[in-house]
């Protein structure tokens, strides 16, 4: 098959709670050069989905901050990946990523902590307000999510509370994606009652 991003580095990026900016990228680092290789199949969703999510928020950072020079701590292939991002949908994107076995660590060539301020940045960008809310909020979690992580959305939703915001959390027995259409008997009412 046609190497689709030309040679990548292998790395590691952990992504975390990126509505507090908490560990997001700040472990990227450059490794030396290898091809890139076949993962093996059965990649759990939120795996392959990381992948992708890490390429649109980097792609939003570029988008909002220009100034940052995004395109300047990637490698080509960096550049390609973060290009694609750009239009392409999550989950043909993701599995293609994981197919050709790309890790976010090797996209870059300069570790993102070389941008200034880097937490405070990935905190306002990523950050959700607590306060301010004037319209009723529905907040609907899967309890086996894995890209939005429970404890997080607790967290937030007792803040937002706390702070006597217009709140309403339910929660699902199941992952992201079925947490989607679990919560239609919630979510759907919730929403009509808003136009009503």
């Amino acid at each position: 098959m046609k190497d689709w991003a030309g040679t990548a580095r292998r790395g590691t990026a952990p992504v975390g709670d990126p509505a507090k900016g908490r560990s997001c990228g700040y472990s990227v680092r450059p490794r030396s050069p290898r091809c890139w290789r076949r993962r093996s199949p059965g990649c759990p969703a939120g795996t392959r989905w990381r992948h992708g999510y890490a390429l649109y928020l980097l792609n939003g950072l570029r988008t909002t901050y220009p100034e940052l020079d995004i395109e300047s701590l990637l490698t080509d292939s960096g550049r390609y990946c973060l290009e694609r991002a750009r239009t392409e949908c999550l989950s043909p994107f993701g599995d293609e990523l994981v197919t050709h076995g790309v890790v976010i660590g090797d996209l870059f060539t300069r570790p993102l902590a070389d941008i200034p301020d880097l937490r405070g940045l990935l905190t306002r960008y990523l950050g959700l307000p607590e306060s301010g809310y004037d319209r009723p909020l529905f907040l609907g979690q899967g309890l086996l999510d894995t890209d939005v992580i429970t404890p997080e959305t607790l967290r937030f939703a007792a803040v937002l509370g706390a702070n006597r915001q217009p709140v309403t959390l339910k929660v699902y027995p199941t992952d992201h994606d079925g947490a989607v259409n679990d919560s239609l008997p919630d979510s759907a009412p919730f929403v009509r009652d808003l136009f009503a």
